[in-house]
């Protein structure tokens, strides 16, 4: 979820005309972000990215050192160390994720982004969550705030502690890494399909979005999903990025939709319809973000065999 624009964030914005996002899969969400991408002068159909290998091929994902407080098997084990969930207050909820996070043995520890509560070090900590915020990479609120995340997840990557990022938690992740974040044209709101080179660590969806970024990936990322909005989803060693949010659960989203009703307008959306449509797909939600889950601790976040 990303705040709506400001009047100063517009500027150097064309305006384009409105542009209804669909609510129903099958439809592309926003033709506006595919041009705003491509004007960044990133190849949206292009998945593999700068090696052109496939993110899980010869072991890439495996190509990491394991931490020495590690235990023996994959991180997924039921072993009761928590995952850090990096949130600003006012949108702590880890929903469906966390949800599939504790019934795999993982508890959740909560630290607020905007309340300076990032932990020096990552001893003990099984994986880090980054959720979505109102804040935006590419027009920070908070600069201290955005490199210090920045910091707390380099030096998870460097101590092989998995981290998976969530639309705000993605563009961290990007940033963090070497890549961009611009301001989409349009916002992305609803439900979208993404293409995806690996229907079961990604699948296709549909995937609630809300958001007016476009992520362009890292330079060593292996970019995964895609649609006409940019990056939806990439990876690096131990690290998975969504920019969609499998975690939203109706009543976060209605709330969302109460704060930024421009981001809805803009999107040609209601909140009613929006709402009601995603209390509807709530049991197909939760079971994507599951395996989405599952796909990241035992596929992501396992460290090398011995």
């Amino acid at each position: 979820m990303t705040r709506p624009m400001t009047d100063d964030r517009l500027q150097g914005i064309k305006p384009e005309a409105h542009a209804r996002h669909d609510l129903h899969p099958g439809h592309e969400p926003i033709g506006l972000c595919l041009q705003r991408h491509q004007e960044s002068g990133a190849e949206v159909g292009h998945l593999r990215a700068h090696s052109g290998r496939h993110p899980l091929e010869d072991g890439w994902l495996r190509d990491r050192p394991r931490r020495a407080d590690a235990p023996s098997g994959a991180v997924s084990r039921m072993d009761g160390r928590p995952v850090l969930v990096v949130a600003n207050s006012t949108d702590p909820d880890a929903g469906y994720v966390g949800e599939r996070f504790v019934e795999r043995g993982h508890p959740l520890r909560t630290v607020l982004r905007d309340r300076v509560e990032l932990p020096d070090d990552l001893a003990g900590v099984a994986a880090v969550l980054l959720l979505g915020s109102d804040w935006s990479v590419h027009s920070p609120v908070d600069l201290r705030a955005l490199e210090a995340e920045s910091d707390l997840v380099r030096g998870a990557y460097a101590s092989s502690v998995p981290v998976l990022g969530i639309c705000y938690g993605a563009q961290v992740l990007a940033h963090a890494f070497g890549g961009r974040v611009s301001a989409a044209t349009l916002p992305e709101v609803g439900f979208v399909e993404v293409s995806t080179e690996d229907e079961d660590l990604v699948p296709s969806g549909p995937w609630a979005a809300f958001h007016l970024d476009v992520v362009e990936a890292p330079p060593d990322a292996r970019v995964v999903a895609v649609n006409g909005c940019g990056t939806q989803a990439f990876l690096l060693p131990g690290v998975l990025a969504v920019q969609f949010h499998p975690e939203v659960r109706p009543h976060v989203l209605d709330d969302w939709s109460r704060r930024f009703p421009d981001l809805l307008d803009d999107a040609g959306l209601s909140r009613t319809e929006l709402v009601d449509e995603a209390r509807r797909r709530e049991p197909a939600a939760r079971a994507a973000a599951h395996a989405l889950v599952d796909a990241f601790l035992d596929r992501v976040a396992a460290p090398a065999p011995s």
